[in-house]
């Protein structure tokens, strides 16, 4: 056995201190090993050493497969009483005296055979549908792993699974609104009302890459109340407009966020996304009164919707008191509008707003 550190190579019982590299040539592993305080490296074959171990990362063991002509570095990603190997593109099953390959579904034909030499092998030992494995190792090891829970065997798992957290949020969400519209001869109005948002979203973190950092993907629904009377004055003559009417929207958004202050009493996040929205409406008739040299002229508009694709940036600061509750967050935020203000005439539509939020974490 050669070895540093964690390093292992195992080969008739013998301790050496030594470094172990690991590299592909032609999808085939190849293993060397060099001395401590030595700069060359040894090519160590699979035969004349028996596996090598990288504890808690890799495993290769020395083994003699079907249709290869001597024995090779094949890939352990389980191991125990039965043991499942890589070599090249395929899997293998190894046992202390058989060998089955688990044929890649290459076509057709060979679809499912590799799920035959899981059924031959533990139909009567435990309980698992095998038209359900994927020929991956991830999914090859589940009814290793049963089977040696079931009986109380050693084993060890190689795989890399990727860790994450996952939660699902709900939030609620209050916010004031600037709105605009653009009437007749490009008169421009901008309006304040108020937006009522609910939205339900998916949380990730993958801790093993950081634990700072997570991802949001949902969907969200508004309500936007207007009740105003404005003016808009221009060269020789002034427009006052009356209005009140509720608008709607619906659609997806996506978010990154950091926390960057994280204690025990206290819980900090900056979140900043993308809202991509589209706003429902029906047309409706406003009075638009127009003061000119004193003498006042009324008529009614037809006033639309800005029917584009609307695209908001968001941008969060997040809070959470794991004493008060753990699932619990309130934040405060902007939403700047990425498209441009409404061109058309006789339109309607939404700016910029600031909001208040409710988080709750299922």
């Amino acid at each position: 056995m050669f070895g540093q550190n964690s390093w292992l190579l195992i080969s008739k019982g013998d301790t050496l201190n030594a470094s172990i590299q690991i590299k592909k040539k032609k999808s085939e592993d190849l293993i060397f090993f060099k001395y401590a305080y030595h700069h060359d490296w040894h090519l160590i074959t699979a035969d004349n050493a028996e596996a090598v171990e990288l504890p808690g990362k890799e495993k290769y063991i020395s083994v003699k497969l079907p249709k290869v002509e001597k024995k090779v570095w094949a890939k352990c990603l389980f191991d125990g009483t039965y043991k499942l190997v890589k070599y090249k593109l395929a899997y293998y099953i190894i046992t202390e005296t058989d060998v089955y390959l688990l044929e890649p579904p290459t076509n057709n034909k060979s679809k499912h055979r590799f799920k035959g030499v899981y059924g031959s092998l533990f139909f009567e030992d435990i309980d698992f549908d095998v038209n359900s494995l994927s020929y991956n190792s991830q999914s090859l090891v589940k009814p290793l792993i049963l089977f040696h829970q079931k009986n109380n065997l050693w084993y060890k798992d190689y795989n890399r699974y990727v860790k994450k957290d996952a939660s699902v949020l709900l939030e609620g969400s209050y916010a004031n609104v600037d709105g605009g519209m653009n009437l007749r001869f490009n008169d421009y109005f901008s309006l304040s009302g108020q937006a009522f948002t609910l939205g339900i979203h998916r949380s990730v973190m993958y801790p093993d890459f950081s634990n700072k950092i997570s991802l949001s993907v949902g969907a969200k629904v508004s309500a936007y109340a207007f009740n105003n009377y404005v003016k808009n004055v221009s060269v020789g003559k002034t427009n006052y407009v009356d209005i009140n009417h509720y608008y709607f929207s619906a659609g997806g958004n996506g978010a990154v966020c950091f926390r960057f202050l994280d204690l025990s009493s206290v819980k900090l996040s900056l979140c900043s996304g993308i809202d991509v929205l589209k706003m429902f409406s029906s047309d409706q008739q406003i009075r638009l009164e127009t003061l000119i040299n004193n003498v006042v002229e009324t008529s009614d508009v037809d006033l639309g919707v800005d029917d584009r694709i609307l695209f908001y940036q968001v941008n969060q600061l997040l809070i959470e008191v794991p004493d008060f509750s753990k699932r619990l967050q309130a934040g405060v935020g902007v939403s700047i509008p990425l498209n441009k203000k409404v061109s058309e005439l006789n339109t309607f539509g939404i700016n910029h707003s600031i909001m208040f939020s409710v988080i709750y974490k299922f």
